[in-house]
């Protein structure tokens, strides 16, 4: 979560050239006028705004995806200008948006001298105290809508102060014409969620959507947050008004998907599916869109239609999780075995599974030769005990869905027993998640989630409900805990588990989390496990350490960042690390979006790496406030190296993890580590968020140092900058941290780096310097030490 450029929030995604979405944070009760209750005192009013087609013409445009053009369109009509301050708002973002920061800030400051020309220049600027002092004069002027509106954007970035954010955004709704009525709901309903407010929050988000029914900003932040309040099919119908609005988004495609498998009232599929061909036939239209026909065709059970919908998301570059595993159950349902098997075995790396320390390496092996015996064809050709050693050898994978695809209805009474014992433990494991969430979604609404014995007392209940008498009996989820003070509590999850309940899922293929963190409701993860590694060597930093590592794919339970619309990717525990396939497949895939950007952005990243900007504040070189296209011309030049292998964020993921397992050696058992961890916490000033900063931003700096692709692992650090939150999440914070040092020692070694000009700003040109070097940089950091700013 980091800073947004809030006109082009679901329009510019990865390929922006700075982070898109200014960040709502908390704010308390309260409601905002819907109807302005003085008059506007910028020469925008509603009517103007309306009727200005140079601004409207320039929004249809950057909805359409098309930014560069929106760019000229602007320029073209003279930039920025005190007489249309809602063109100005939107090309400073633009601008900002794509690698030309420097000119926004340049042509705020050419403009004459005038209360609204300081919310402009501040517009255009990062650091919040900056901000806040230019915007001190406009606050009392007669641009007050305006000058609220950027304030709450200020407040939002300098945290803790929710009744800022509130009293900010009220007065810019009343102050403002349409366009700040617009951006003060929105940034007022994205800070109520957060501070566990959603109900309010959602009636903002549509009282956005009233006052600009073209923009898909509004229904998609009230889809999100109606799925964090659990009216699943009303966020569903918003997601899907927001693709409407957008279809050449992606994300919205995606959300509905999401929503539509989680489950949805049956008209609101119908209405879906009724509608989706006029959305398919638009131009421009997503891949993702293409692979909702699909989850629709599927769901109605058109498998034919189905099929070739998803092959074609796939074709046209749609993210393979999870498109790929609906297409190859439907191809083991068709007969297609070879094809859909062929990704089963895509969903991990392939080394992982053929690793002599993998425990579970010969379920895989097993898989393999009962595949072997089972020919491509209607089931009805097939001896039914193959097929059936087919089912249970997927199942000892963990793809019991894919078991139950294979099993043809009718059949022996052993395929049949076999295939009602599998539905009957999906069935579990989808009520299994929904309890889950349940939890996950009290926070939303300000309630207080289940305490974590609570969570455990209710999946005794489902047992009774769901599974078989026999495992009725032996179901144990009580016994086998761990807990660390400061870290929480949860089920042994180790290679050689003493939690009958994580056994239980292990005997199915299955890898599962269960606890609850500090701080958080009780969360549970659960994956298929591809590999299992009892006390695995782990290199990290000079050192050879050992730890149990799972590596996972196909999760069905997510954690509760996933739930809030984040990623958890992987963590390391006391008692194993564990990586999700899934997860850094869609990173990679993302990264890869670079290569389907328009010409004219890929144009623009490029020269913008030729002419790094100049300094322009009191950081001089060292300046974080303007990546300048850093992470898309990282992403492009890993992309482009790459070729097929899909796998390079698995490497990153995987060597940042085991960067943790360095942390753990070194703080636990925590009574005999106390000396080191009293000396962590010192030199962080005894604050919690520092030191968690401080272990995520050395975690990947290991991963730049050991892992495979340096480069890929800088962009990590370097993607949602600029960061500018007083308190920003602990990866941010760590990150930036680390990216400092990195500049600074940098700077300190220019002549050992010919590429790069000390003169200009340092952080645009990392991309200058090799793989090799940037690894260097990396190893010198680490070596000299690094503190959190």
């Amino acid at each position: 979560m980091h800073r947004a450029w809030p006109l082009i929030l679901l329009v510019l995604g990865a390929s922006a050239c700075t982070p898109t979405g200014r960040r709502g944070g908390p704010a308390p009760d309260g409601g905002i006028p819907t109807q302005p209750t003085a008059p506007g005192a910028v020469p925008a009013a509603d009517a103007a705004w309306v009727a200005d087609p140079v601004f409207k013409d320039a929004e249809r445009l950057v909805r359409a995806n098309h930014v560069e053009e929106a760019i000229a369109r602007l320029e073209a009509a003279g930039g920025l200008s005190l007489e249309a301050p809602e063109r100005s708002f939107l090309l400073i973002d633009l601008w900002g948006a794509r690698c030309a920061l420097s000119k926004a800030r340049a042509a705020t400051d050419a403009l004459p001298d005038h209360p609204l020309a300081e919310v402009l220049r501040s517009h255009a600027r990062q650091d919040p105290a900056e901000r806040r002092r230019r915007l001190q004069r406009a606050l009392t002027a007669r641009v007050g809508g305006w000058a609220y509106l950027e304030s709450a954007l200020v407040s939002v970035e300098e945290g803790g102060r929710p009744s800022a954010v509130r009293s900010d955004a009220e007065r810019a709704a009343s102050l403002g014409p349409a366009f700040v009525r617009r951006e003060a709901y929105l940034v007022a309903a994205r800070a109520m969620l957060e501070d566990g407010k959603g109900r309010e929050g959602l009636a903002l988000a549509l009282r956005a959507t009233e006052v600009d029914p073209a923009d898909p900003r509004g229904p998609a932040l009230a889809s999100r947050i109606a799925g964090r309040l659990g009216f699943r099919s009303e966020a569903a119908l918003l997601a899907w008004q927001a693709l409407r609005l957008a279809p050449g988004g992606s994300r919205a495609a995606r959300r509905v998907a999401d929503l539509v498998r989680d489950g949805v009232e049956p008209g609101v599929e119908r209405r879906l599916r009724a509608e989706i061909g006029e959305v398919l036939a638009t131009p421009g239209a997503s891949a993702e869109t293409e692979a909702l026909a699909g989850l629709l065709a599927e769901r109605a059970g058109d498998r034919g239609t189905a099929s070739t919908r998803y092959a074609e998301a796939l074709r046209r570059g749609a993210d393979p999780v999870p498109v790929d595993r609906h297409l190859r159950r439907l191809l083991l349902a068709a007969g297609r075995r070879k094809e859909a098997l062929a990704f089963l075995r895509g969903s991990v790396p392939p080394e992982v599974i053929s690793d002599p320390r993998n425990v579970r390496r010969e379920t895989w092996i097993a898989l393999d030769r009962a595949a072997a015996r089972v020919p491509d064809g209607p089931a009805s050709a097939v001896p039914q005990d193959a097929l059936a050693d087919l089912a249970e050898a997927l199942v000892a994978v963990g793809a019991l869905e894919d078991a139950v695809a294979l099993l043809p209805a009718g059949g022996t009474p052993r395929t049949r027993a076999l295939a009602a014992r599998l539905a009957a433990e999906v069935r579990f494991e989808r009520a299994f998640r929904e309890v889950v969430e349940e939890g996950y979604r009290a926070p939303a609404s300000g309630k207080t989630p289940p305490s974590f014995d609570a969570l455990l007392a209710r999946l005794r209940a489902l047992a009774r409900e769901h599974l078989p008498a026999e495992e009725q009996a032996a179901f144990e989820a009580t016994q086998g805990r761990r807990s660390v003070p400061f870290l929480g509590t949860w089920l042994d999850h180790g290679t050689d588990t003493t939690s009958p309940l994580v056994a239980r899922f292990r005997r199915l293929g299955k890898y599962l989390m269960l606890g609850q963190r500090e701080g958080s409701p009780p969360e549970a993860i659960l994956l298929s496990i591809a590999s299992l590694t009892r006390a695995q060597a782990i290199p990290t930093q000079g050192l050879v350490l050992s730890h149990d590592v799972a590596v996972g794919y196909d999760r069905e339970i997510r954690a509760f960042v996933d739930f809030q619309g984040g990623s958890l990717s992987g963590a390391a525990l006391p008692d194993g690390v564990w990586l999700d396939a899934d997860a850094s497949r869609r990173e990679d895939h993302q990264v890869r979006l670079i290569l389907r950007a328009e010409p004219a952005f890929l144009a623009r990243v490029v020269a913008a790496g030729r002419e790094p900007p100049a300094p322009d504040g009191p950081d001089g070189p060292f300046a974080m406030d303007d990546p300048n296209g850093l992470a898309s011309r990282l992403a492009l030049r890993y992309a482009r190296r790459a070729g097929d292998d899909r796998w390079g964020s698995f490497h990153v993921l995987r060597a940042h993890e085991f960067g943790h397992v360095l942390d753990l050696d070194r703080h636990l058992p925590m009574l005999e580590k106390l000396p080191s961890t009293t000396a962590l916490l010192a030199s962080e000033g005894f604050a919690f968020a520092r030191v968690e900063a401080r272990l995520e931003g050395r975690a990947q700096l290991a991963s730049l140092r050991d892992g495979r692709d340096p480069d890929l692992a800088l962009l990590d650090l370097v993607r949602s900058l600029p960061s500018v939150e007083r308190v920003p999440e602990a990866h941010e914070r760590g990150y930036r941290s680390v990216t400092e040092a990195m500049v600074r020692w940098l700077h300190a070694h220019a002549d050992r780096f010919p590429s790069v000009d000390p003169t200009k700003k340092l952080l645009p040109q990392l991309d200058r310097l090799t793989p090799e070097e940037i690894r260097t940089i990396g190893h010198g950091v680490a070596a000299q030490g690094w503190t959190v700013r």
